[in-house]
């Protein structure tokens, strides 16, 4: 805890001894917690959290909680974007790379090819706007 609120203590309200006692304080309250209701996960920490009792250690379990434990969704995101993003396509317009990189990530998502030809077909305009 102690190198979290040294790391991050420009994003803290209070200087680190206010934050090292905050701490302390929260630590009790989970001692005289049974063991059964004890969390070991960040995101639901932060849930029973009280911001306004414990506002440092709030904002510390909001930065754990949003720090990726590993970076291969990023790299695979890279990978890519190195694919996508050849000499062919280099004028492509950022709003255009971004919808391509994201239906390339998120695949389970896109609408299936017989759906979006039945939308079209419905219907006698020549541009529909598809919506995500």
């Amino acid at each position: 805890m102690q190198q979290a609120a040294e790391k991050y203590s420009s994003l803290l309200d209070d200087p680190l001894p206010v934050v090292h006692a905050e701490y302390l304080l929260w630590r009790q309250q989970w001692k005289s917690t049974a063991a059964e209701d004890r969390t070991h996960s960040a995101t639901i920490a932060l849930n029973n959290c009280n911001i306004v009792k414990f506002p440092n250690i709030y904002r510390l379990l909001s930065i754990l909680g949003t720090l990726p434990v590993t970076t291969c969704e990023s790299e695979r995101v890279f990978s890519k974007l190195q694919t996508t993003l050849t000499s062919i396509r280099a004028t492509m317009r950022e709003d255009r790379l971004e919808a391509l990189l994201l239906l390339q990530c998120h695949r389970e998502h896109c609408p299936a090819p017989e759906d979006v030809l039945h939308a079209f077909a419905s219907t006698k305009a020549r541009r529909l706007n598809f919506l995500l």
